[in-house]
């Protein structure tokens, strides 16, 4: 242990364990086209950014153009998939190389690798070992932390304090990736305005345009893309999409399942978690002190982006792992035992993901494959509607998707019923008048989460269809189970 602690105290070293770890951890998802619906989505809308198609007025989805941005980069490479896994990758390695500095100056460096492995475990658990969004603004947030919260002087010139204005730009660059990260952001930009006043007491205008500044740096990356689809005319459908369309979602906060969801998600944290509070239970003499005040502040601000969702699923806890992870720390750096049980802790979230079985990622590449040749076989370029499947099929097919809303979830999904502004029953009405040749659908449904007007609709008309074909992909939502309907526009 006493080795262990030496050849940890330099930046570098951290830094390649942070890489190592992070390989370690997210290797058993390399390569999986359909580890989760909404990087498999991602790059689908990346693949059509590429061929042409206007992000919110061809293509439509909720997200800011910065995650899709990041996901367009991926197809500078041959390939895409393993692309966009590598760059999360390095994300997540470089997430926790910041979230072990940080964890260090509350604890020691031993006790902040602890934080970092639990970061990184956390990932994993919470379904994000491949490019979730939180995956990459985690990031920028916690360089923004770093610079505000733990080295506020760095990169400091006389009087002018770059490394805080560095970080509100990082946390308005996160912004735009996901808007959630915005309370992060909010408490970063007033934790330094409060340090900036509190430093420099009496110079109120110099304080004022200072405080200024920061708040048009943290802006800057969301008024330049404003300003951009202003000068492309196509403000309204950014502003529809991105904004107006996340107070239509109403049926989501009355969502039985929801509250359900809600209450699981603490309990696998509950490790870390516990950890937390004792961390911020101890006596005031250690070097967690002068941090306690705006890392508790912190974690309230990562929580209220969560809760600021109206659902939950388990990658919605990825931006609250951050503060988490680094908060654990001064816990576990009580004693040498607790260091040697820290890590051990830390490691427990791997038991429900289980990085080392390979097996469901070969399976599941193995089910697409299937089912993607099916698809290209029986209709290479024919009209194709994929109603609850992985949008890539559209690619696989050589098709372009026949509605705007391409997003499965869009249209099968009752919580996302009429959520883009498009009445969702006439928009399928529209696509089945335009007689698709392919259908692909779960075999399945449930009352509970599907869309069933759209659904009865689909499934009168694939009732015309010649032929029906079986695939299955493990752990795909809605259903596991998905049928591929074929000659369908060969019948009255």
């Amino acid at each position: 242990m006493i080795r262990f602690a030496r050849m940890v105290q330099g930046p570098a070293a951290q830094l390649a364990l942070c890489l190592v770890l992070a390989v370690l951890t997210r290797a058993f998802a390399f390569g999986d086209p359909v580890y989760g619906i909404d990087e498999n989505w991602y790059l689908f809308v990346a693949e059509r950014l590429a061929s042409g198609d206007r992000l919110y007025t061809d293509i439509w989805d909720r997200k800011p153009p910065g995650l899709f941005a990041i996901y367009l980069a991926a197809y500078v490479f041959p390939d895409p998939l393993a692309a966009i896994q590598f760059m999360a990758g390095a994300s997540a390695a470089l997430t926790a190389f910041l979230v072990w500095r940080m964890a260090a100056k509350i604890s020691h460096p031993l006790a902040g690798g602890i934080s970092a492995l639990f970061y990184l475990t956390l990932l994993t658990q919470l379904n994000g070992a491949t490019g979730q969004s939180p995956v990459f603004y985690n990031l920028l947030i916690a360089l923004a932390a770093y610079l505000v919260i733990f080295s506020p002087h760095i990169l400091r010139k006389r009087r002018i304090a770059i490394g805080p204005a560095l970080a509100m730009v990082a946390a308005g660059a996160a912004i735009i990736i996901k808007p959630t990260a915005g309370f992060e952001a909010a408490f970063l930009g007033l934790w330094a305005s409060w340090r900036l006043v509190r430093e420099a007491s009496g110079e109120t205008w110099a304080n004022t345009a200072r405080i200024a500044l920061l708040a048009v740096l943290g802006a800057l990356p969301a008024l330049a893309v404003i300003a951009c689809y202003v000068a492309m005319g196509r403000f309204e459908d950014f502003w529809s999409a991105t904004v107006l369309s996340n107070f239509v979602k109403e049926a989501q906060a009355a969502d039985a399942l929801r509250y359900h969801r809600a209450f699981l998600a603490p309990l696998l944290l509950a490790l870390p978690l516990g950890a937390m509070a004792l961390s911020f239970l101890r006596a005031p003499a250690t070097p967690f002190a002068p941090y306690r005040l705006p890392m508790g502040l912190w974690v309230l601000a990562a929580l209220a982006g969560v809760l600021s969702v109206p659902n939950f699923y388990q990658h919605y806890f990825i931006p609250f792992a951050v503060p988490l992870s680094i908060a654990v720390a001064p816990f576990f750096s009580r004693s040498g035992l607790l260091v040697g049980l820290g890590y051990l802790a830390a490691l427990t979230p791997l038991l429900e993901s289980q990085p080392w079985n390979f097996g469901p990622t070969n399976v599941r590449k193995d089910q697409y494959a299937r089912l993607a040749e099916a698809v290209r076989s029986r209709g290479e370029g024919a009209p194709l509607l994929v109603y609850d499947a992985p949008a890539s099929l559209y690619s696989v097919a050589g098709t372009s998707p026949p509605s705007k809303l391409s997003f499965p979830n869009h249209l099968w999904d009752r919580l996302e019923r009429n959520v883009s502004g498009i009445d969702t029953r006439e928009e399928v009405a529209r696509i089945l008048a335009e007689r698709p040749a392919t259908v692909v659908m779960s075999a399945a449904t449930s009352e509970l989460a599907t869309n069933l007007e759209t659904r009865n609709l689909v499934e009168q008309y694939v009732r015309r269809c010649r032929e029906v074909e079986n695939f299955e992909i493990l752990g795909w939502q809605p259903s596991p189970d998905i049928d591929l309907y074929t000659h369908c526009r060969s019948t009255s």
